[in-house]
């Protein structure tokens, strides 16, 4: 197999401060009232109820649709601590924050469209800052470039093997870490309520983490 050896001007880490999500997350609102009431899933009443808002969520209904759902006797007999879609949201909004998305509208000039062209985004910088301190990556991140030899020769996969990030690791200062920034886009169908539009989504991701992830 490939020998692996780590770049002499290594990263270096401390432990503790804002960098890392559990810490950010212990200031939240919503994780400390959840500690108080020992529920991991306040602010929904337990598992059950965090399962059945989790599935409205994430199944592509409308919100009248939602709404006729928890009307049904047999989700009234369960005494959901949400009756409607606008209270599932609520519970939702409260979670710990990720990175906001913002809306921008704008139309460029000479170019007629139907309707004005609508952005949606996040900072880049807030989710890459999300994802290098999201402790779920830790056993599939690279925080130092290294070269694998196998033989008489490299073996490059990831991106921290690569020369480019072998390079710039040289020019870092002491205990710095370098952090990729992998890029993509792809033409996607809208396809629930929108009239069958479309969305050209730019997408990116921390090269650190592992492609296979």
């Amino acid at each position: 197999g490939a020998v692996r050896i780590l770049h002499g001007n290594a990263s270096c880490s401390w432990p503790g401060g804002p960098g890392h999500l559990l810490n950010q997350v212990a200031e939240d609102p919503c994780v400390k009232q959840g500690l108080e009431d020992r529920n991991i899933h306040h602010p929904f009443a337990d598992k059950i109820e965090y399962d059945v808002a989790s599935w409205l969520e994430t199944s592509g209904l409308s919100d009248a649709s939602k709404d006729e759902f928890l009307k049904l006797d047999y989700v009234h007999g369960h005494t959901l601590s949400f009756k409607t879609a606008r209270e599932l949201r609520a519970h939702i909004e409260s979670l710990p924050k990720t990175p906001k998305w913002h809306h921008l509208v704008f139309e460029i000039p000479g170019y007629k469209t139907e309707e004005p062209i609508a952005m949606y985004f996040k900072h880049g910088l807030d989710v890459i800052a999300s994802q290098f301190a999201n402790p779920i990556f830790a056993n599939c991140i690279d925080y130092t470039a290294y070269r694998d030899i196998r033989g008489d020769g490299y073996v490059w996969g990831e991106f921290m093997s690569a020369d480019l990030a072998n390079h710039i690791q040289n020019r870092l200062r002491a205990g710095e870490t370098l952090l990729g920034i992998i890029t993509s886009s792809d033409k996607t169908p809208l396809t629930v309520g929108t009239g069958n539009k479309q969305m050209y989504p730019f997408l990116l991701g921390l090269a650190n983490i592992h492609g296979a992830v």
